[in-house]
């Protein structure tokens, strides 16, 4: 089955090293190219079939907001994203998305392949390190304090002096959603402030003054 890919990157030299790895595949032809996010979702929409392979960090949209776009109005296609970013907040809010994978840009070239044709038929593809990590955070081994994984990522941004709203566009959230987190973790922790809540994480070895997990 010969399986139609629409190539989503900002960098042209991305794209051409995309389209030459997966050109390599008999099985696979790379239909389209698109340089932005807004491009994306009109080249996915001229699609009769296949799988749309996106960077997250593109201008106009971002892969996660052209994911969730191609999701409503083509359920059909797989979505596969190929990102450096190794945050498991990201692929959280992917799988919200609706996307079919999860791949990271260091990977082999045969992770993406095999990631592009499980998509293809429907099925779910996350690259194993992010797997590894999806599976600790699902068993609480990376959330101290009784803090949700999301709550976890929160407080880790505020420990890098970002501001909410700047939170909030990390983690593709509204910043009253945010705000209602920050509430939720005070009242876990036991603290009133941003100050308490940083200087009891940092007490407890629970973060580093670069506000990543502690030894």
């Amino acid at each position: 089955m010969e399986v139609a890919v629409l190539v989503a990157d900002d960098h042209p030299l991305v794209r051409q090293g995309l389209r030459a790895v997966l050109e390599l595949e008999p099985s696979f032809r790379v239909v389209a190219e698109a340089s932005d996010g807004r491009d994306a979702v009109e080249k996915a929409a001229q699609m009769p079939s296949g799988v749309v392979v996106l960077d997250i960090s593109m201008p106009g949209l971002n892969g996660i907001e052209v994911a969730r776009t191609i999701r409503r109005s083509r359920p059909e296609l797989g979505i596969v994203l190929l990102t450096i970013h190794d945050d498991t907040q990201y692929l959280e809010e992917a799988l919200r998305a609706g996307v079919n994978g999860y791949v990271l840009k260091e990977a082999e070239p045969s992770i993406l392949v095999d990631a592009i044709r499980a998509a293809a038929r429907g099925q779910v593809f996350i690259h194993s390190p992010m797997a590894q990590k999806l599976g600790q955070m699902a068993r609480g081994l990376t959330c101290p304090g009784g803090l949700s994984a999301r709550e976890w990522e929160i407080v880790r941004l505020l420990a890098r002096g970002y501001p909410v709203p700047e939170v909030a566009r990390k983690l593709f959230l509204s910043p009253k959603t945010v705000k209602n987190h920050v509430s939720n973790i005070y009242s876990k922790l036991g603290v009133s402030s941003r100050s308490e809540m940083l200087e009891l994480c940092h007490q407890r070895g629970w973060l580093d003054s670069r506000g990543v997990p502690g030894e």
